[in-house]
């Protein structure tokens, strides 16, 4: 019996990456979406590319139009196989506070939350059986890329001090955590809505995270607390495997 194959979209942002690191070690072929070749939005190029690649599995983590997200999610549906797209805690406007629960309503109006919800929406009329994961701000210890370390680093470059809310309570996860149970959806084709927040349960304010991303990471940023911004922004979710940001500080 050959490896498994999975197609997995945007290796190269942020948070495919270290999902196909996990995919890897699980003994999984990953395969990437070529958009130099196959044009996503071309309805016949996509099916012709998705049907000649035999996947086992997909998970779509790439920017791009919610008729992509639908597309890939129909191809999943027809060919009986896991399909995961990664959604975000921006579907939740600010007007109100958390934790969010997986039946509370989406209703963010601004550009990003508005674009999630409407590929979630393209996702589910496309494949009743698919696994939508809405992510907070993840944590690498990189300095690049989009995650909280490297807009520290960017900030403290560029203004020579970070400033941090302690009123604000982030929906965010280290991303090793998100990629782990990305795959855990996968192989164990879980369907439906899931919200996975490490801070949930730790619920830090953004200053108190950010305190201990220095001491972790020995950085040396000038933190000035404000209290610019006031909002609990957790999510909740009692299916998802537990997860916590603490246990990366201890």
């Amino acid at each position: 019996m050959g490896r498994r194959r999975i197609l997995i979209t945007g290796l190269h942002g942020t948070v495919a990456p270290y999902v196909k690191n996990v995919a890897e070690q699980q003994g999984y072929q990953v395969l990437p979406w070529p958009r130099n070749l196959v044009n996503p939005d071309n309805l016949e190029e996509s099916n012709l590319f998705l049907s000649r690649m035999n996947l086992d599995a997909i998970v779509h983590c790439a920017t791009g139009s919610e008729n992509w997200c639908g597309a890939l999610a129909h191809f999943a549906y027809v060919q009986n196989i896991p399909f995961v797209f990664i959604s975000s805690v921006m579907v939740f406007s600010d007007h109100r506070n958390g934790p969010y629960g997986i039946f509370d309503p989406a209703d963010s109006v601004e550009n990003y939350g508005l674009y999630k919800k409407k590929c979630e929406e393209a996702v589910r009329n496309n494949n009743m059986r698919a696994c939508i994961i809405r992510l907070g701000w993840q944590i690498a210890e990189l300095n690049s890329g989009n995650n909280m370390v490297a807009f520290l680093e960017k900030q403290q470059r560029e203004k020579g001090f970070v400033e941090c809310s302690d009123e604000w309570y982030p929906a965010c996860s280290f991303i090793e955590d998100s990629a782990m149970v990305i795959m855990k959806c996968i192989n164990e084709k879980w369907c439906g809505l899931f919200h996975l927040d490490g801070n949930y349960q730790d619920r830090f304010t953004y200053a108190e995270i950010v305190e201990k991303l220095k001491k972790k990471l020995n950085k040396e940023w000038i933190i000035k607390v404000a209290e610019n911004y006031s909002h609990d922004q957790r999510m909740k979710d009692d299916y998802l495997p537990v997860i916590r940001n603490s246990l990366h500080f201890l």
